[in-house]
């Protein structure tokens, strides 16, 4: 999933979302060297902002499901930030 987060702005939004293994583990974004203005450095999976983001992407999809089912964060396995 891809997550734009913008605070100052209090909105987040899901811009991306795959649902099978193969999909989720290709780079689908062109990522710049982390030590560039733009480009992606490794986001602590623990932090505030990433747990933020997950939940919100959760909320969104279960609140836009029919399923007698909801769905449930089990793990953050990775996540990076644009700096």
């Amino acid at each position: 999933m891809m997550v734009w987060t913008q605070p100052w702005l209090k909105s987040t939004k899901l811009t991306e979302f795959h649902c099978d293994e193969m999909a989720a583990n290709e780079n689908h974004v062109h990522r710049l060297p982390e030590n560039s203005i733009g480009g992606h450095k490794p986001a602590d999976v623990a932090g505030y902002q990433v747990k933020h983001a997950a939940d919100f992407v959760i909320n969104y999809l279960n609140s836009q499901s029919n399923d007698l089912y909801s769905l449930e964060l089990f793990q953050i396995v990775n996540a990076t930030q644009q700096v």
